[in-house]
């Protein structure tokens, strides 16, 4: 079973703007530092709700 990782990183995504109330730049940050791709962080900050 493949992981789909654009979903992970919205998860954790929403989590760390939602939960922790970390700016999107901080959400950048962290999902970056777990080792998510560029792409899979586009993929989360555009999903994330305002």
């Amino acid at each position: 079973m493949n992981a789909d990782w654009n979903e992970q990183a919205l998860k954790k995504a929403l989590r760390y703007s939602q939960n922790l109330s970390l700016s999107d730049e901080r959400v950048r940050n962290q999902l970056s530092y777990e080792g998510f791709t560029s792409e899979q962080i586009e993929y989360a900050l555009t999903r994330l709700p305002d």
